[in-house]
């Protein structure tokens, strides 16, 4: 069997494009092979409207495959049989690749279908996440949330942020784990431009399911997904318009009720800028402070200020978040998450200590509201002489900092006010080198505005 599938296209053309194939009988496999260089997503849903593939395309590889196993499906396909019946193809262009048609001109888009093998540069993996049984939106019924990795109480690196080539970044999925384990990550979570996900190589380091949803009202990831969100597919046609704002509010009110961790990614970014009325404040959980020093410098002071009128709503950072657990499973590592315990730390031997009333606490950590005294210590391995600051219900403290023989220490004791919201967190950082260290914070009593 084989079918070419050509589009005609010009600016004017829908963003959506949608053909129908019909498939006389079973097949091994189907590869679809893009004749075209195009950049957009493609999705592909079977006889039964189940999706069996869905990715971005126009980076890396031309050729995908969906197959009964595994070992012979591309990242983003559904393993599974190939059944004869009518399957849909449907293809979502980028305005960007609307803006390299020439004015006035119409191009064919060729897509290939056949059943022939194709030229796969890599495969979705050996952990198949995927329920077969799910209808038409993906379910992540096959993900082992109580997977054991790891006994130690401690803390573990999580990547929060990361891409492949399946949604537009520059690594292969084997290459992407090859460098998690060399960077000393322990925790991977897959938030793909969205895309979800639907299994992952077999690795040392553990991954948690995830999905990177973009638009101009903002992008947030949401970490520990356990299915396709529903509305992606709007999300994905609608991106750039009006419209995009409301299925992004949908998508994150079906989240807070799902349980997932929603975390709000470079808020102040230009044409992806925060707009509160999709993403509300109050479901937020996380937020990443950014890159730069100018990105910190306005998340920290938007965060600061959330705190200050009762949000408690966590820092995070792409790829140097360090979460507390007292094992590592995917379960308690998501639990952690929800409950602060994380530092954003340039170097894991950095240290902290929290001690109020004889008894240690972490970042994160609500204080009895008999407490009223904290002793905060900080350790900082760094060559060069930090600045470190205690912010402290909004006003910043800048503590004394006494070198050793490997690094910076810092103390500085702090007082609560009795019956009032109270928060207290650490960060250090030096002026050419940046942030070298994050707290989120302790916090006790509560807000009425926002609680």
């Amino acid at each position: 069997m084989e079918k070419t599938i050509t589009f005609f296209v010009n600016r004017s053309t829908p963003a959506k494009l949608e053909e129908t194939i019909t498939i006389s009988k079973a097949m091994k496999r189907m590869t679809i092979t893009s004749k075209t260089d195009w950049a957009g997503y493609i999705v592909i849903r079977d006889e039964k409207n189940r999706i069996r593939l869905l990715r971005m395309c126009g980076y890396g590889e031309e050729d995908f495959t969906i197959a009964r196993h595994a070992s012979h499906t591309s990242p983003g396909g559904v393993p599974g049989p190939v059944g004869a019946g009518r399957w849909k193809i449907c293809l979502y262009l980028f305005p960007e690749f609307f803006e390299t048609i020439p004015e006035g001109e119409t191009i064919p888009l060729r897509i290939c279908i056949s059943g022939e093998k194709g030229e796969l540069q890599e495969t979705m993996g050996s952990k198949v996440w995927v329920d077969r049984h799910y209808r038409e939106q993906l379910w992540l019924g096959y993900f082992n949330s109580k997977e054991f990795y790891s006994n130690r109480t401690g803390w573990y690196l999580g990547a929060l942020h990361t891409r492949t080539r399946m949604s537009g970044g520059e690594n292969t999925i084997r290459e992407a784990v090859k460098r998690a384990k060399a960077d000393g990550v322990d925790v991977y979570v897959t938030t793909e431009r969205n895309v979800v996900a639907t299994g992952w190589k077999d690795s040392s380091v553990m991954t948690v399911p995830g999905v990177e949803l973009t638009s101009c009202f903002g992008d947030i990831g949401l970490i520990g997904i356990d299915k396709m969100p529903e509305r992606l597919e709007e999300l994905i046609e609608s991106r750039g318009t009006k419209e995009s704002g409301q299925y992004l509010y949908e998508t994150v009110r079906e989240a807070v009720k799902r349980g997932w961790i929603l975390n709000l990614e470079h808020p102040f970014q230009k044409g992806s800028e925060w707009k509160e009325d999709a993403i509300p404040v109050s479901s937020l959980t996380c937020m990443e402070i950014g890159k730069s020093m100018e990105e910190f410098a306005k998340t920290s002071i938007l965060l600061d200020r959330l705190w200050g009128e009762g949000y408690r709503i966590w820092a995070t950072k792409e790829k140097e978040t360090l979460i507390h657990c007292e094992a590592l499973t995917p379960e308690i590592f998501l639990e952690n998450i929800k409950k602060g315990h994380m530092v954003l730390a340039e170097n894991r031997n950095s240290e902290l200590k929290i001690r109020s009333e004889g008894e240690e606490y972490l970042p994160g950590d609500e204080l009895p509201e008999q407490n009223r005294k904290i002793d905060i210590r900080i350790y900082i391995e760094s060559a060069r002489k930090p600045e470190v600051y205690i912010i402290h219900n909004g006003e910043r403290i800048r503590m004394d900092v006494i070198q050793t023989e490997s690094g910076w220490k810092a103390e500085e004791k702090i007082r609560f006010r009795k019956g009032e919201w109270n928060w207290a967190r650490v960060e250090a950082f030096h002026p050419e080198k940046g942030l070298l260290f994050y707290s989120n914070p302790v916090w006790q009593g509560k807000k009425k505005l926002c609680d």
